[in-house]
């Protein structure tokens, strides 16, 4: 979460990719692809969508998990001895 507040970036990618392709999807593909019933196809996208950012997301998480075991930070809260 840290490296997140400090890079902002890494963020946009995941919570911006999906809504802008709602946007385009919808509005500027939406009526080409679905015969104008935008309604229709927009129960069609937005599963799709979501599973989507919900990849990109897993996808990120494991990417902050991976730097963070190369750099070793899971490691130094093993080595300190908690009091009690």
């Amino acid at each position: 979460m840290i490296k997140t507040i400090r890079t902002p970036e890494a963020l946009i990618d995941v919570t911006l990719q999906p809504v802008i392709f709602l946007l385009l999807f919808t509005f500027i593909f939406g009526g080409a692809l679905a015969g104008g019933d935008r309604h229709v196809y927009l129960q069609f996208l937005l599963p799709g969508l979501l599973a989507q950012s919900l990849a990109m997301g897993g996808i990120a998480l494991g990417q902050n998990l991976n730097a963070d075991i190369e750099k070793g930070s899971s490691t130094g809260s093993a080595r300190c001895r908690w009091p009690g």
